[in-house]
């Protein structure tokens, strides 16, 4: 999970990796799931690029920006790209929440593991 530490200008330390504030100018820390999970409350998601994408599906991907809490917000078309760039088989019966779902997890499974 991209995540920035909650004090813009901080520094936290969890579980061997050192996550900076978004004021820093540091890039966002990709973390565990289950670490972020249990430190909601000293982290700020930070923004999921076409970059970071590329990088971990290795499919290419065209501009895009989001957090992990605003994939439910997306347009359709933007959740039809994403799977598409993701690699994820979708079934015409999914529903709206079945894409959102299948991404957010995707999103997980590449996270680091603790």
């Amino acid at each position: 999970m991209l995540v920035h530490a909650k004090n813009p200008r901080g520094v936290l330390h969890l579980n061997g990796f050192r996550i900076h504030g978004k004021e820093t100018g540091r890039k966002p820390c990709d973390i565990p799931f289950d670490l972020y999970n249990s430190c909601k409350d000293g982290l700020q998601d930070a923004t999921y690029r076409e970059g970071y994408l590329r990088s971990k599906f290795g499919r290419p991907c065209p501009e895009v920006a989001f957090t992990y809490n605003e994939i439910r917000f997306l347009p359709d078309k933007t959740l039809q790209i994403l799977v598409g760039v993701i690699g994820i088989d979708v079934n015409e019966t999914w529903t709206r929440k079945g894409l959102i779902d299948a991404i957010k997890g995707a999103l997980r499974d590449v996270s680091p593991t603790a």
